[in-house]
């Protein structure tokens, strides 16, 4: 399981980069035995790309370059890549996870605790006028569509 293509996942924080963005990302999965909830992949520096930067631009405020989730935002995978990256000189590997596109999975009846901390200064937004955002289209989802 882990970090694919399908995935159910949480977005902890999100830091915009212009063209794309980097999160603090994490899955996790139910243990049969205790069920209890295990992570299983954690990383701080996940590229949102393409759509999946347009659809997290959609969920911050206009203006703001850190963002933190508070229960974090859950959300699903639908494309994904990771790649590693040896370094000669450094003689370390990187390795990078990157996402495509995802659908943002914010159902109101249970993530109604799901709020947003504001890590920029105030001031540059009450200068700008706010921009109306299209709402998303809603989708109807049990408690049970969710892994976590």
């Amino acid at each position: 399981m882990g970090f694919r293509r399908g995935a159910y996942a949480k977005i902890w924080a999100v830091e915009d980069k212009g063209k794309y963005s980097v999160c603090r990302m994490s899955i996790s999965q139910r243990n049969k035995e205790t069920d209890e909830y295990e992570t299983i992949f954690n990383a701080n520096f996940v590229r949102l790309v393409g759509l999946a930067n347009e659809i997290i631009k959609r969920e911050i405020d206009d203006g703001e370059d850190k963002v933190e989730f508070k229960g974090g935002l859950p959300v699903e995978i639908l494309d994904c890549d990771v790649t590693n990256n040896y370094v000669k000189e450094k003689e370390t590997e990187y390795t990078n996870y990157v996402v495509f596109d995802m659908i943002v999975r914010n159902n109101n009846s249970s993530n109604s605790s799901n709020t947003k901390t504001k890590t920029k200064s105030e001031s540059k937004s009450t200068s700008k006028k706010a921009k109306a955002k299209p709402e998303p289209e809603e989708e109807v989802l049990s408690d049970d569509d969710f892994p976590f």
